[in-house]
C-alpha cells in the first residue's frame, strides 16, 4: 500500500489569467467612407530621359496610349494617417454631431500611361510613365477639431482607366505629345483615425499547441478511365459471304410486303466484322424480277450496330442488326435489318435476311431467305476476344 508523504509540503497555486481593466493606446477610427468617384484628368507627359521604355528603344512615333490605375488590396487595412490626401479646408456642417465637418480634400490617385509604337529604327516599343491625377471634393465626415491631413487615410482600392486622347492613324510625334488626357473610375476608402488611450476589459492571450503537419499520402497509381463508347467491343464472330440463287424453289423464298414471290434472282454480298470490328461490315442484297421491274429490291446496309455469335454441334451462326437504306421499284427508304448466317458443320449454309420500316408498322417489310448456300460461298470464322 501507497502511503502518501506528510510533512512540510507546499502547494504551488495556479497562475491566474482574469478578465481585468488594461489601458492600451490605439488607433480610434472616427470615420470610414467607401465611395466611387469618375474623375477627368490630364496627365503631362516626362522627357523621353523619365520615360521606362522596352529593349528596342524610346519611342519616337506614338500609335495608340493605354492606361491603368494603380490600386492597393483592401487587406492589409493600414491605420496610419496622411497617405494619398491632403486636408484643403474645414468648416462646420449643419447637421446633427458635434464634431460633423464638410471637409474639403485633394486626393492623389497613381495613373500609370503606357505610349506604344515605334523607334527610330522603326522597331515597335512601349514606353511607360507614372503621373498623379489630382482630384478635389468636398465629404461631410467625423472630424473632430484640431485633425489635420496626419488624420486622413485615403486609398484607392480599385480602378479603371480610358484614355480620351486621340491619336492619328498614322501617329504622333513623341515630342509633340504633351499631354494625354484620361477618364477614371475609382472605388476608394477615406478613414479618420487618431491614437487614443482606452480601457478595456481583457486578458493575456494564451498560446495554443502546435498543428501537426500531416503527412504526405502519394496518391494510387490509376489507369485513366476509359469512355463508355470507346473502346468498342469487339465482334464474336466475322464472316463473308457471296452467293444468289433463283427465287421460287423450297431453298429460295422472299417475302415482299406479305407476298411470296415465285420468280426473279436474289443476290447477297456482305463481308461482317472485318477485323473483328462491328463498324467493318458491308451488306449489299440485290433482287431482280425480269417480269415485274417494279419489284426490284437493293439494299445497303449502314454499318452494323450489334453482333451475335454462337457455336454448337451444328455450326456457327452469326446474327449482325443496323439500319440501312432500302429501294423497293424505285422508292427508297431508310430500315431496320436482321442477317442472320448459318454454316453447317456437314450439308449446306444458309442465311436469312429480314428488313423492315422502323416500327414494324406499314411501309417495307422483306424477308429474303437461301438455306442451300454452298458451303464455299459462306465462311464464319471465330474471333478471339477477352473474356467477358
Amino acid at each position: 500500500m501507497v502511503r502518501p508523504i506528510r510533512g512540510g509540503q507546499n502547494l504551488i497555486p495556479p497562475i491566474p489569467n482574469n478578465v481585468e481593466a488594461e489601458c492600451i493606446c490605439v488607433p480610434k477610427v472616427f470615420d470610414f467612407v467607401y465611395l466611387t468617384e469618375d474623375i477627368t484628368a490630364s496627365l503631362a507627359v516626362p522627357t523621353v530621359s523619365l520615360l521606362e521604355c522596352g529593349v528596342n528603344g524610346a519611342v519616337a512615333t506614338v500609335t495608340s496610349i493605354t492606361c491603368s490605375v494603380l490600386s492597393e488590396p483592401f487587406f492589409p487595412l493600414d491605420c496610419v494617417g496622411n497617405q494619398g490626401c491632403t486636408v484643403l479646408d474645414v468648416r462646420p456642417a449643419n447637421i446633427d454631431g458635434s464634431s460633423a465637418k464638410v471637409v474639403k480634400v485633394q486626393q492623389t490617385i497613381p495613373v500609370e500611361i503606357s505610349l506604344n509604337g515605334t523607334s527610330e529604327l522603326g522597331l515597335e516599343t512601349t514606353c511607360t510613365f507614372e503621373a498623379d491625377a489630382l482630384f478635389v471634393q468636398q465629404l461631410v465626415l467625423s472630424f473632430p477639431d484640431g485633425f489635420t491631413s496626419d488624420n486622413l487615410i485615403c486609398r484607392v482600392i480599385s480602378g479603371d482607366c480610358a484614355v480620351t486622347t486621340l491619336v492619328p492613324a498614322i501617329g504622333v510625334p513623341l515630342a509633340s505629345l504633351l499631354s494625354v488626357d484620361v477618364e477614371l473610375f475609382i472605388c476608394k476608402e477615406i478613414q479618420v483615425l487618431a491614437q487614443v488611450k482606452l480601457e478595456v476589459l481583457a486578458k493575456c492571450c494564451q498560446p495554443r499547441p502546435p498543428i501537426p503537419i500531416p503527412p504526405t499520402v502519394c496518391p494510387p497509381l490509376l489507369c485513366p478511365p476509359s469512355s463508355d463508347f470507346y473502346p468498342q467491343a469487339g465482334c464474336d464472330c466475322q464472316a463473308v459471304v457471296n452467293t444468289f440463287c433463283d427465287v421460287g424453289s423450297a431453298t429460295c423464298t422472299l417475302n415482299l410486303n406479305g407476298e411470296d414471290l415465285t420468280t426473279g434472282t436474289q443476290y447477297l454480298l456482305a463481308t461482317t466484322c472485318n477485323s473483328c470490328s462491328a463498324l467493318n461490315t458491308t451488306i449489299s442484297y440485290n433482287y431482280v424480277n425480269t417480269e415485274d421491274p417494279t419489284q426490284n429490291i437493293s439494299f445497303t446496309a449502314n454499318g452494323a450496330e450489334a453482333e451475335h455469335c454462337e457455336t454448337n454441334a451444328i455450326g456457327q451462326t452469326q446474327t449482325i442488326t443496323g439500319t440501312g437504306l432500302v429501294t423497293v421499284g424505285g422508292s427508297a427508304s431508310s430500315v431496320a435489318y436482321s442477317l442472320q448466317l448459318r454454316e453447317a458443320q456437314v450439308g449446306a449454309d444458309a442465311y436469312e435476311l429480314i428488313i423492315q420500316s422502323p416500327g414494324g408498322l406499314g411501309g417495307v417489310s422483306i424477308t429474303a431467305v437461301n438455306s442451300a448456300v454452298p458451303s464455299n460461298e459462306l465462311v464464319i470464322n471465330h474471333c478471339g476476344n477477352f473474356p467477358t
